[in-house]
């Protein structure tokens, strides 16, 4: 028997207000989920919704879609993402890529398809950055997609740190997905105050602008001399911001990068 689902579509106030509608809808048993560019967010429920807090969300609306036709827009909606030469994205009913780095993930309910420029621009970086052997941490793991990527890349320790238990569990359907054996990825439902004193040579923190800069004199703790720390999931005009703290803290500039006025940057201490 085909299902009737419930298509929610709602624009959020503030980028950082993700995580507090992810929270939000955790109850609603959510069946699907993603981000769109610009703040938009669509939920698949199997109830309608009555009313959303309008403390988190802008405009919203709903709109009953039957389960074919969801199937049919969730591949449409998830292409394959090129992130380089080397490195691509897609989802698992995509056909390989045959580029020489690949990662498959399902597009589920934690973040992070590679379809936002955000998620872009750390993959980008943990490219470029992450040589084989070094320690990395995902703050804000989401999909797991940035400590998939670390793995295919080498990297001798991964840990994934995310405050969502709905992430831990995506985190490993997405590892199964691309054959990575569990134990690779440290999977840790908590927030920085669960890591101790470990460091690590790469960090990539892809979360909103508050918790960032809230978080930088962790992040500098458990950051090993000369790592990278690689931010985004924040306006391109937000920048400065962070720069400005991260300098405080000893921190210095070394590279960033700029799509659609998101911008993912890179420091070092």
């Amino acid at each position: 028997m085909v299902r009737k689902w419930w298509r929610v579509t709602l624009n959020l106030h503030e980028e950082e207000e993700r995580e507090s509608v992810l929270a939000w809808f955790a109850d609603k048993n959510p069946q699907g989920f993603w981000e769109k560019e610009g703040g938009t967010l669509i939920v698949y429920l199997p109830e309608p919704l009555l009313d959303l807090p309008p403390s988190l969300v802008g405009e919203w609306s709903q709109e009953e879609e039957w389960e074919e036709n969801w199937v049919r827009r969730c591949q449409k909606n998830f292409p394959v993402v090129k992130i380089s030469q080397r490195v691509s994205v897609r989802p698992p009913w995509r056909k390989p890529t045959g580029t020489e780095v690949e990662v498959v993930i399902y597009p589920a309910l934690a973040f992070g398809t590679g379809d936002h420029p955000t998620t872009r621009g750390c993959l980008w970086f943990i490219e470029k950055y992450l040589a084989a052997g070094m320690d990395f941490l995902d703050v804000g793991a989401g999909s797991g997609i940035l400590s998939i990527l670390a793995v295919r890349l080498g990297a001798k320790k991964v840990v994934a740190l995310d405050i969502d238990s709905l992430a831990m569990e995506e985190i490993k359907r997405n590892l199964r997905l691309n054959a990575v054996p569990l134990h690779r990825v440290e999977r840790i439902e908590g927030d920085l105050s669960e890591l101790g004193e470990r460091k690590f040579d790469l960090i990539a923190v892809n979360v909103g602008l508050g918790f960032q800069l809230e978080s930088l004199p962790r992040l500098r703790e458990i950051l090993q001399d000369r790592g990278y720390l690689v931010l985004s999931g924040f306006e391109a005009s937000n920048c400065f911001l962070l720069e400005d703290k991260a300098r405080s803290l000893g921190f210095y500039f070394w590279d960033k990068r700029e799509e659609q006025d998101w911008m993912t940057v890179v420091f070092r201490r």
